[in-house]
């Protein structure tokens, strides 16, 4: 795949050019296994301590173990724009794994652990960064479809990150609700 994204501000131009191959291996019908490996560009015409580019991917697995659970589990490397007072972008290491089970035909029940690493690089004050953010988050969600074109869903989320920034730690707790009709 290629992507290839141009923008203009009245401050600056803007551009984003990125090769991806994505693969897809079924050794069975209950597992899956996928794979991206990707470069990407990105330009902005004003200064170019805003400019950035290298490889991202990532690795992902499914098995369906039963007929009513499975477990997805994940790694990914992404690189993306984050501009602090000490960074332009950073490099996003994520771990996860998502197990869920099919308790009846209209409740699914699922759990989703993830594990991040960022790493502030670049430079918009010729200081190398060493900004360090690691962020876990735990999900507990449940999915209840009581008719045919309505369904529920509530989860509780439980997330924290600890970085090596002065004041950047947080610890969050979230509730969600939520309702969808289709018509």
């Amino acid at each position: 795949a290629l992507r290839s994204d141009k923008g203009t501000s009245t401050t600056s131009d803007y551009s984003y050019l990125g090769h991806a191959f994505v693969a897809t291996y079924a050794p069975s019908t209950s597992t899956t296994l996928k794979g991206r490996l990707a470069y990407i560009e990105q330009r902005f015409s004003i200064d170019s301590k805003f400019d950035f580019s290298g490889v991202t991917g990532g690795l992902e697995g499914s098995w369906r173990a039963t007929p009513k659970t499975s477990i997805n589990a994940s790694w990914l490397r992404d690189i993306t724009s984050f501009q602090t007072l000490d960074s332009t972008h950073a490099r996003i290491d994520t771990l996860s794994i998502a197990p869920k089970w099919l308790m009846r035909p209209t409740v699914t029940i699922g759990w989703t652990y993830k594990r991040a690493v960022r790493d502030g690089l670049g430079s918009p004050n010729g200081t190398a960064s060493t900004r360090r953010d690691q962020t876990e988050e735990s999900i507990w969600d449940i999915n209840w479809q009581p008719r045919k074109y309505f369904s529920l869903r509530a989860a509780f989320s439980n997330a924290n990150r600890t970085s090596n920034a002065i004041d950047q730690d947080f610890t969050a707790k979230v509730v969600t609700l939520g309702a969808q009709l289709i018509y």
